[in-house]
């Protein structure tokens, strides 16, 4: 496959998992918020750095913000993860209205910077892969909050506050979001996988 040199410029090596760790490590980072975009990681991430949390490093931005699984760190006890979805077309729709090269990049990281074709489909599978090792993952070494997005709009937040052991009760407003969706036919085995996702919300 031939990649102009547009396209090149916004691809991504492939982070390991040891790397992911030496790097949470040396950039202290102590709170992994985690998305496939669209779904308001950038507010969580900057309201919980107004708190004194460590979470918008250099490896999280280009990496981490919307990693394809979470992973088990034994070494690191004490960090946390934040897992926010919504409507996966609505969320599709919200990066296709940044412009390619942002959809593009998300893709990237959906896949840990797997090279590949793209298309609504390819991008909406990924999201529900993401979702799937995200939601159903359970472990002591690092906690996971699952959040689904109005949630976090909540007058109290008393799921963000619980879990986090703060008051999150002044979280910034909701910003009004277009209700444009992506309008597609989906294959039968992706269309039951994003309709599972709506039914959470």
């Amino acid at each position: 496959m031939i990649i102009d040199s547009n396209i090149r410029k916004h691809l991504l090596r492939r982070i390991s998992e040891n790397t992911i760790e030496e790097m949470i490590h040396a950039e202290k980072m102590d709170i992994w918020v985690c998305s496939f975009g669209g779904t308001a990681s950038n507010t969580l991430s900057n309201y919980l750095e107004s708190k004194g949390f460590n979470t918008r490093t250099a490896t999280w931005k280009k990496y981490l913000c919307h990693y394809p699984n979470p992973v088990e760190f034994d070494s690191m006890p004490n960090l946390k993860a934040i897992y926010i979805f919504d409507n996966p077309l609505r969320a599709l729709a919200s990066q296709k209205r940044r412009g390619w090269r942002w959809y593009y990049t998300n893709y990237l990281k959906l896949k840990n910077s797997k090279l590949g074709l793209y298309s609504d489909h390819k991008m909406l599978n990924v999201m529900v892969r993401q979702f799937e090792a995200w939601h159903s993952f359970n472990s002591k070494s690092l906690p996971v909050c699952s959040i689904p997005f109005d949630q976090l709009f909540d007058a109290s937040n008393e799921k963000l506050s619980n879990f986090l052991g703060i008051d999150c009760s002044d979280f910034p407003p909701i910003v009004e979001r277009s209700s444009t969706k992506i309008n597609m036919h989906l294959p039968k085995h992706l269309k039951a996988s994003v309709d599972n996702i709506i039914s959470l919300l």
